[in-house]
Order: C-alpha cells, then sequence, then structure tokens
C-alpha cells in the first residue's frame, strides 16, 4: 500500500469502531500525529501502548468512552507524562 511504510508520520483511524489499539501501530516509529476520537477505547491500558512511539506529538481521543470514563482523573497528563 505503501512504498515506505515505516516513513508513516500521520494517521486518521476516527470513527471506526476500534475497541482496542492494535499492536501494528508500533511498527510506525515516525509517527507525529494519530486521530483516534470517535472510537469505542474503554480502556487506558490501550493507551498506554503508544508510550512506545516516541515521535507521537498529537493524539486525539475526544469521543471515545474513555473520554467519560476517566474525566475525573487526568488521562492526558498520564499520557504525557508516562
Amino acid at each position: 500500500m505503501f512504498d515506505y511504510p515505516e516513513e508513516l508520520a500521520f494517521l486518521d483511524l476516527s470513527f471506526n469502531r476500534l475497541t482496542s489499539i492494535d499492536d501494528v501501530i508500533l511498527q510506525y516509529p515516525k509517527l507525529t500525529v494519530l486521530y483516534l476520537h470517535q472510537n469505542k477505547i474503554t480502556d487506558l491500558h490501550e493507551v498506554s501502548k503508544l508510550a512506545k512511539l516516541t515521535n507521537l506529538r498529537s493524539l486525539t481521543l475526544n469521543g471515545n468512552p474513555i473520554e467519560e470514563k476517566l474525566r475525573v482523573s487526568n488521562y492526558v497528563y498520564y499520557l504525557v507524562t508516562d
């Protein structure tokens, strides 16, 4: 599909009813922007997988059940500092 998939920097997976974040995303080490809004992600463990993407600078999770579930605890802080 791509000539150089390892060079992928932007990925939009929003509005796909995803309930988990597949480890295949970790094959894109140069990923800087990842849109996951309006999916069905409920588990913070799924999001923590993204910590391995050290170049990731922009991540959207709004519209996922995790947003409501963790509104009281600051998951944005967790993602930035963990």
